[in-house]
């Protein structure tokens, strides 16, 4: 599975839209100033998750698009295989470019990568991501970066 920014910019709009749920229909102009995205955008992803079952539109005046299932009955996993850019579930791709003997152990790593991968967004509810970010100031989850160091500066002491 490919997790492009188009996936990661409709799990966006659904979690905003999560956030709103029982408010008024939030229009793409309302995300575009949220996220940032350009309204062209939004209204291409947003036709995308609508027609997915993702979020419905509601036309007129004070329309705009509302989520179309309860937050606790999406995880991330749906919201990527909506965008993502395999042909299929078990489509897996070659990673190394070839069948050969040489490449299957790469290719076997690359492919439970991938499992695992679908495995963890599909053990992700939407709701768990609104508490989440609750406390997060931008509205985006964002992990703190591993502090890489390596081995032999952990076990050379310093001479300073």
């Amino acid at each position: 599975m490919v997790i492009n920014q188009r996936v990661k910019a409709s799990i966006e709009v659904v979690r905003h839209l999560a956030e709103s749920a029982g408010k008024s229909p939030l229009t793409t102009k309302a995300f575009s100033q949220v996220t940032g995205l350009s309204i062209s955008y939004l209204e291409v992803l947003c036709a995308q998750l609508r027609r997915a079952g993702f979020i419905d539109s509601v036309r007129g005046p004070g329309g705009g698009y509302v989520l179309s299932r309860s937050a606790e009955g999406i995880n991330v996993l749906e919201i990527a295989q909506a965008f993502s850019t395999e042909k299929s579930e078990g489509d897996l791709p070659d990673y190394m470019g070839t069948d050969s003997e040489e490449a299957a152990p790469a290719n076997a790593l690359f492919e439970r990568a991938s499992i695992e991968m679908r495995s963890f967004l599909q053990r992700i509810r939407l709701s768990e991501l609104l508490v989440q970010t609750e406390s997060a100031p931008s509205g985006l989850v964002r992990a703190k970066p591993p502090s890489f160091q390596r081995e032999s500066d952990r076990l050379t002491p310093s001479l300073d």
